[in-house]
């Protein structure tokens, strides 16, 4: 957030004073600078993706759980602690190359899209009825100077660094 508070009006500060330099000395080409206004983007869902049901998909995907399970076994079998669900990301992350390049498991990309948001959705609603604020009480004001230092140092990165 404070990237976007900071950064417009600093990006704007500096775009405007490196172009003000510019038109000293130099003819007027504002009219051959000005861009085209964007065309809007439109995503349509085919009509083949409507014919898959959400229980089905979602039946399918928790079949693909089991390999996820063993392969979690397998990690935490060789000594390894991590937490439960990468055995399940790891298969899931191959399956969905192998179907990217392959096609064959008819994986429906809007649908485990929509699947992804809602489970996400809900894991940020739960985590944040189990957060206890009134013990991050005392953390408050170290982590304001923390930021303001982070926002400081980056508007300095960004006029002195990214900007040459």
């Amino acid at each position: 957030m404070c990237g976007g508070v900071l950064g417009a009006p600093l990006g704007t500060w500096l775009i405007e004073r490196r172009v003000a330099r510019r038109r000293v000395g130099t003819p007027d080409h504002s009219a051959a600078t000005q861009c085209p206004k964007p065309n809007p983007v439109c995503v349509y869902l085919s009509k083949s993706t409507a014919k898959i049901h959400p229980c089905s998909e979602t039946w399918s995907s928790s079949r693909r759980h089991g390999p996820g399970r063993r392969g979690d076994a397998e990690i935490q079998g060789r000594g390894v602690t991590l937490p439960a669900y990468i055995g399940a990301m790891l298969v899931a992350s191959v399956l969905r190359n192998l179907d990217d390049r392959t096609g064959c498991l008819r994986i429906s990309v809007p649908l485990m899209d929509l699947i992804g948001n809602v489970s996400l959705l809900l894991f940020l609603a739960l985590a944040l009825l189990n957060l206890r604020l009134w013990e991050l009480a005392n953390l408050a004001l170290p982590l304001v100077c923390i930021l303001l230092a982070q926002v400081l140092v980056m508007g300095l990165f960004a006029l002195l660094v990214s900007f040459r």
